[in-house]
This record gives structure tokens, sequence and C-alpha cells, in this order.
């Protein structure tokens, strides 16, 4: 989605919002008014209250805390991969070998994680987006544009798995997604044959 068609869209959502607002308090005034006015002015007044004993310094406190908490949680992430970065040696795998060991264990990690199978759908759109740059004599950039734009549209399954987002939200179970994948699978591999 484009920033431009974001913002239309939170647009459209926000005057939505508050049309449907406007004829629910001018249809039932006394509901809006008990239900949800009166509550959040209460909810408003005991929070000043006891707001009102906290000292200030402490409420001051809390956002140089927090922010010194982020710093800190990258800096030992950052920490860590120069760590690693230093302590490896040149490896003496192949590019491609190094790839499917990789894959293999993405694959072994899916069927537990649903953050795997968002990284492995990641993978498999990659790969896509080659097969279709090769095919259609593209620019590798293009063809994610495509891909992302609906490219497999016509065949769900496929564009589906490959919007790694669903994967976030999505209740299958290990088990699902191994059968999804074998079919995204397939078909990438006969869709590369027609190239």
């Amino acid at each position: 989605m484009k920033p431009k068609t974001k913002l239309l869209a939170l647009a459209a959502f926000v005057a939505i919002a508050l049309t449907a607002t406007a004829i629910l308090f001018f249809l039932f005034p006394d509901i809006v008014r008990v239900r949800v006015l009166k509550p959040l002015i209460e909810a408003y007044y005991i929070g000043r209250y006891y707001l009102a004993f906290v000292p200030q310094l402490i409420l001051w406190m809390i956002p140089p805390v927090i922010a010194i908490l982020i710093m800190t949680r990258r800096l030992v992430r950052l920490s860590r991969i120069g760590r690693s970065t230093r302590v490896q040696r040149p490896s003496s795998i192949s590019p491609g070998e190094a790839e499917l060991a990789r894959l293999s264990q993405q694959l072994r990690r899916a069927r537990h994680s649903r953050f795997a199978r968002v990284r492995l759908s990641r993978t498999l759109v990659e790969i896509g987006a080659r097969l279709i740059a090769s095919r259609e004599g593209l620019p590798l950039w293009k063809a994610r544009q495509q891909l992302t734009e609906g490219y497999w549209r016509d065949h769900l399954p496929i564009h589906q798995f490959l919007t790694p987002r669903r994967h976030y939200t999505s209740r299958e179970s290990g088990a699902g997604f191994e059968l999804s994948l074998q079919e995204v699978i397939e078909y990438l591999e006969e869709f590369e044959h027609h190239v």
C-alpha cells in the first residue's frame, strides 16, 4: 500500500468514526452521556486525584528512565552482534549451501514458531520475486513491487502464503503450514520450469 493510499484510508476511517459518533450522539444522547461521557469524566477526575499525591520528580523521571532502558537494550544487542561477527571465522560453506542450511533451520523452527513461519514466507517471497524478474525481464525491485501488488492474486492460496504479515495473525498449526508450504514450493517449481 502506497503512503498516499494509507493516508487516504486513515482520513476515511476518521471521517466515518466521527460521523458514526455524531449520529449516535444525536440519536441516543442519554445513552452516550450515561455510558460513555460520564465514565470518561469520572476516570479523568479519579486519575487527577491520585496523580496529585505522586511527587512531580517521579513523574518527570519516567520518560528518561524508559529512554535509558531502550538505549541500553540496543547497545547490548549491538555489542552481541559485534562480538559474534568478530569470533566467526571465514566459512568454507558455499553461498548456496549456506542458503539451504538457513532454509532447513527455518523449516524446523516453523513447526513451532509463528515468527519462523513469517521468516520462511519472506524467504519464499524473495525467491518468487527472483522468478518473476527472470520471467518478465524486470529488475528485482520491480518484481518485488509486482509481487506485493498481487502478481499471483489469481492463485489465492499462493498469494496468501506469500503475504508474510498474514502469518503473524494466523493461528494455522505447524502441520497446516507445512501443507501450504508444500503447495507453494510445488507451484514455484512449476513456475520456474516455464520461465
